[in-house]
């Protein structure tokens, strides 16, 4: 969230670019402190979500942020996040790590990049200049998930798999 909170910095004077943080996790006082403190008003917090109000939530988000943190945990993991975007026909722009490549393809259903602020700042930016020629990833992102990630396929995954035990 910090190399979130520092783009979001980078673009206070890009008027119509908004954030909204939605969750509650363990670094939410530190970060609502810290984004007061430095008032930083281009960045909303939205809080806790019951899972039901997600794709409403999702729906309003014209590009979805990922995970950019420098933990062993964010290499290795795909938040359920980052699917529920894609499902929502959303751009992704998150860290190209290699649990994140094993199921997206950068350029194709997802946008990949470090995780510098100034990387995701530039980002955004250029998404933005563009924006309708880069829905087609968000769409490219849903069929990924109605393709491959549907319960059928996951079952034959899941069948595969214990197969093989």
């Amino acid at each position: 969230v910090d190399n979130i909170i520092e783009a979001a910095k980078l673009l206070l004077n890009e008027k119509d670019i908004h954030f909204n943080l939605i969750g509650t996790g363990f670094e939410y006082d530190a970060v609502r402190k810290k984004v007061d403190k430095e008032e930083i008003n281009n960045i909303s917090f939205q809080g806790w979500l019951e899972y039901d109000a997600l794709p409403k939530a999702i729906s309003d988000m014209d590009i979805c942020l990922g995970v950019f943190g420098n933990t062993l945990k964010t290499d290795l993991v795909i938040p359920n996040k980052v699917y529920h975007y894609a499902a929502c026909e959303k751009i992704i722009l998150t860290k190209s790590t290699m649990a994140i490549k094993e199921v997206f393809t950068d350029g194709e259903n997802i946008f990949l990049i470090n995780e510098a602020p100034e990387t995701i700042a530039r980002n955004i930016l250029k998404i933005k200049k563009d924006y309708n020629n880069y829905r087609l990833i968000g769409k490219k992102a849903a069929k990924l998930m109605r393709d491959k990630y549907n319960p059928q396929a996951i079952a034959k995954i899941f069948l595969s798999a214990i197969g093989n035990i």
